[in-house]
């Protein structure tokens, strides 16, 4: 059975304690990277990874040390997949609300006889929040299901509470009629 390096890689980043296994299996603490190497190099034969043995380049065997949680940070250390995937969610999460904040905080200047206003701007309702609102204009206004979603739906649009009661009016009323408005 053949394997590409490329493939080898993936594998690798899918579940690198499997690779590391062989080197680390009996250790208690943490291992140096030559120790872990020489190690790998000798087990790996005998092991459920002795296929990929020749395949595995000196970079593989460095991304293998680092994520096998038995490593010791030295200046070839770099960040383990997990650390990769923590600073990729935080800096999405970080781009959401900033541009949640955005769309939230719209002005606009309106003139009207002859004065110049500021008027804010709210932005359109999401169709997944459409649909919500759809789902609890069927709630009666007293029940506790009708006071989760409110605030689920308050929480997840950045209204206020006021607002989204009044949109859940509004879809009521155009339920009852079966029309668009």
């Amino acid at each position: 059975m053949k394997s590409s390096p490329e493939r080898i890689e993936e594998r690798i980043k899918e579940d690198p304690e499997l690779f590391a296994d062989p080197a680390i299996k009996g250790i208690k603490g943490n291992i140096g990277r030559t120790q872990f190497k020489k190690r790998w190099k000798a087990k790996a034969i005998n092991s459920n990874v002795g296929w990929a043995r020749n395949y595995i380049t000196d970079e593989m065997l460095d991304m293998i040390y680092d994520n096998s949680g038995k490593s010791i940070k030295d200046s070839k250390s770099k960040p383990t997949f997990e650390e990769q995937d923590r600073k990729k969610w935080n800096k999405n999460k970080l781009k959401t609300t900033r541009k949640d904040i955005k769309t939230i905080k719209r002005v606009i200047k309106v003139k009207r006889k002859g004065k110049t206003y500021k008027r804010t701007i709210t932005p359109r309702w999401e169709n997944k929040t459409l649909f919500a609102l759809k789902i609890t204009a069927g709630f009666d206004p007293r029940s506790q299901q009708y006071k989760k979603y409110v605030a689920k739906i308050v929480k997840s649009t950045g209204r206020s509470r006021q607002a989204v009661v009044k949109k859940i009016q509004r879809t009521r009323k155009q339920l009852k009629k079966g029309g668009k408005k």
